[in-house]
């Protein structure tokens, strides 16, 4: 019988799991909702951690019978808060903005690798070649400048843009 209990330790904790994990689902998405469609976007290191705690929180209160309901929505309600309440104070504060928001590294610009960037950011050449061909350039000579941006993404200006502006 202890062997059919690790496979199955009855409907209760099934039910536990469906109820629990649809409302805190719902909260989930009733609160990104009202906390803005930053948070759904391109995720910032902040952004990631308050994910990744809300998701522990969430697999925490579908498993641990020690948890209620009421602390796993509060849990989240409270991190969900804080990302709400540290990205107005970055709205309003560019001293706080820049304490907590990584800056744009210029990995090349006019037609010189910056190898100082890439090195602090632990990137290679082909990390740039690479980045390029995904915007669909063919090499270095038609791009103005490939900046990694504060949310991790490479953004890449061809030299067209650069002329018209």
């Amino acid at each position: 019988m202890n062997e059919l209990a690790y496979f199955f330790s009855g409907w209760a904790p099934l039910f536990r799991i469906l109820v629990i994990g649809t409302l805190l689902f719902l909260l989930v998405v009733l609160l990104l909702r009202f906390t803005s469609n930053r948070t759904l976007s391109s995720l910032t290191t902040f952004d990631f951690i308050v994910a990744v705690a809300v998701g522990a929180v969430f697999g925490r209160a579908l498993t641990a019978t020690d948890l209620s309901l009421s602390e796993a929505l509060l849990a989240i309600t409270l991190l969900l808060g804080l990302q709400y309440l540290l990205s107005y104070l970055k709205f309003k504060s560019k001293t706080i903005a820049r304490m907590i928001d990584a800056r744009p590294v210029v990995l090349f610009l006019a037609g010189v690798v910056q190898e100082e960037a890439l090195h602090r950011e632990h990137l290679t050449y082909e990390d740039i070649l690479s980045a390029i061909r995904s915007h669909g350039y063919h090499d270095l000579t038609e791009v103005d400048a490939v900046i990694l941006e504060a949310t991790g993404g490479i953004s890449v200006l061809d030299r067209k843009q650069d002329t018209a502006s």
